[in-house]
């Protein structure tokens, strides 16, 4: 099977979440440690301190970890084929054969792509892409298609 283009389903925003939360864990852990030097406090107290931003920092790559393991974990996307569009987004995903769809477009109120078959039924796809809007995605899946209706694929 050659893949001709692919897309991903656009997993920035859990990504950048777990980064911001292990930075956040990060400088927090810091900060209490730095603080606890400085504090006029017992030294009960500091050593508590001390120790909680240790956890704090030995838990922020940890956390970061498991967000980016999470979204790395969800494989969908939407591939070019000669023979048609492998549509990967729900368990193992689907191929639309090129004499089967009769257009691809964009949905502008849900945001969403909208695969037409020739059979009257339509797919409808309301993820966002990494890198493409789905505006720009609908035009370069019915360009392949019009492409393919010629066998220049």
């Amino acid at each position: 099977m050659r893949i001709l283009d692919w897309y991903r389903v656009d997993r920035s925003a859990p990504m950048r979440r777990a980064l911001a939360w292990g930075a956040c864990l990060m400088a927090a852990g810091s900060l209490v440690i730095g603080l606890s030097f400085l504090a006029r406090q017992p030294v009960s107290v500091r050593w508590l301190a001390a120790a909680v931003g240790f956890v704090s920092i030995v838990s922020a790559p940890i956390v970061a970890l498991l967000g980016l393991r999470n979204g790395l974990r969800e494989d969908r996307y939407i591939a070019v084929l000669p023979e048609g569009v492998w549509l990967h987004l729900e368990g193992d995903g689907c191929v639309v054969q090129w004499d089967t769809l009769a257009r691809v477009a964009f949905d502008a109120d849900h945001d969403a792509l909208v695969f037409s078959l020739r059979a009257g039924d339509e797919l409808r796809v309301e993820r966002r892409f990494a890198g493409v809007t789905n505006r720009d995605l609908a035009a370069r899946l019915d360009t392949a298609r019009r492409k393919a209706s010629f066998h220049l694929l």
